[in-house]
């Protein structure tokens, strides 16, 4: 029992137990580090896999989910407009009650839009693979 209680009270025990204390603590900062590396990868690598979802692959983007359309109007038959987006792929847009549409600040009709106008629009997906839109922006 002596040689223990001259164990733990000698200099040399004193010595360890800040040694190891220390090591304990850069371990910690190290792992914390570790950690917030790891947040911040993958928060940049999944911004990466959406970048063109988010900003676009042109100047014009692409909205290339269900729930938006960019492109060229191509026929109005209302409440329906065809949209030819990108790479003349074509999306059906229901015009409802709801839609609002804007002409740079301006809220105009459904009877203002016209064939080769560019527009963007914002919705929700329906049943038979069109939009219900909620906002039509025309470009100029």
């Amino acid at each position: 029992m002596d040689t223990i209680k001259k164990g733990i009270t000698s200099k040399t025990f004193g010595v360890i137990l800040r040694i190891l204390g220390v090591l304990i603590i850069a371990l910690i900062i190290f792992q914390a580090g570790v950690f917030i590396g790891e947040r911040k990868a993958d928060f940049s690598g999944g911004l990466g896999e959406e970048y063109h979802q988010i900003f676009g692959s042109r100047m014009m983007g692409d909205l290339s989910g269900a729930h938006g359309a960019v492109g060229k109007v191509v026929s109005i038959s209302l409440p329906n407009v065809i949209i030819a987006g990108r790479d003349n792929i074509e999306k059906t847009i229901v015009i409802t009650d709801d839609t609002k549409i804007l002409k740079l600040r301006e809220e105009i009709s459904p009877a203002d839009m016209h064939v080769n106008d560019t527009v963007v629009v914002l919705g929700s997906p329906t049943a038979s693979s069109s939009i219900d839109a909620t906002l039509i922006r025309i470009i100029p």
